[in-house]
């Protein structure tokens, strides 16, 4: 599949010796938000809570390295290389005020491997139903996903009709044209082939992050309890202990998903969000 079959919504920013896929969101200048998508997706994933958050400050939404309409890079794709990729987008962005880090799923890794790197960046964090790195050994549903994202790259690259993955589905809830974006790209190739990457980097990537702590930085962590994973909330509760500075919501009725793809939970999301960084 062409990615040209869709249009880029954002802009192409070079940084790196690559072409970044940046959507930027003007909003208050004191404060940018930094989204981070988790596995298999990409800014397109978004498009309810991005435009809301814009009322907090500005908001950056990209695509990694071989997502979405991202130039692929060679090399691993575990959380130290992306996190190493993404330094030097920020620097390009020029980004003004207060920076807040914002990671969904796995995008909570490639959170923490930046603040390894660069520990003092962020003026706060904002973890969306965060992945553990003790997670996958221990989910048979996890190492199930991860087998059918790998037979779903394997059709893709060889031309043929490739399977949709379950949690297209669960997606449908997004802006129209966000879901024929996400839709499109989990079919591509392309894409289907980084994101194979990046689970396959699954233990580098855990094993890279898994002793960054957050200090005193104030952290927000907000987890959905619908249809979890097997101790879901014990690692939940353990994720937001690693800020001195943490406050931790669950919502009952939101899935992993739901609190992305459906208007009514991305804008519960948004309001927590909000008054979060405004009591800092």
């Amino acid at each position: 599949m062409d990615n040209a079959l869709i249009a880029a919504p954002g802009g192409m920013i070079e940084a790196g010796g690559s072409d970044f896929h940046v959507r930027r969101y003007e909003g208050p200048r004191e404060r940018t938000f930094v989204l981070e998508a988790g596995l298999t997706m990409m800014s397109s994933c978004w498009g309810w809570l991005a435009p809301e958050l814009v009322r907090f400050g500005t908001v950056i939404a990209y695509d990694r390295a071989g997502l979405g309409w991202s130039d692929e890079r060679e090399g691993l794709r575990d959380s130290k290389q992306i996190a190493e990729e993404l330094a030097p987008l920020l620097r390009r962005l020029a980004l003004t005020g207060k920076l807040i880090l914002v990671g969904h799923s796995m995008g909570a890794f490639f959170n923490r491997a930046l603040l390894r790197q660069q520990p003092e960046l962020a003026s706060s964090v904002i973890w969306l139903d965060p992945t553990h790195p003790e997670q996958l050994p221990r989910s048979r549903r996890m190492q199930t996903f991860f087998f059918f994202l790998e037979f779903a790259h394997l059709l893709a690259a060889r031309g043929l009709p490739t399977i949709t993955l379950r949690m297209v589905p669960h997606l449908g809830g997004l802006p129209e044209r966000d879901f024929q974006a996400v839709k499109h790209f989990l079919k591509n190739s392309r894409h289907l082939k980084t994101t194979a990457r990046e689970a396959r980097a699954w233990k580098m990537s855990a094993d890279y992050i898994r002793e960054t702590k957050l200090g005193a930085t104030p952290l927000l962590v907000i987890s959905a309890q619908k249809n979890a994973l097997r101790r879901w909330g014990e690692y939940q509760k353990e994720l937001s202990g690693l800020s001195s500075k943490s406050r931790h919501v669950t919502f009952t009725d939101m899935s992993h998903l739901s609190m992305l793809a459906q208007r009514e939970h991305a804008l519960r999301v948004a309001q927590e969000i909000g008054a979060f960084v405004n009591a800092l």
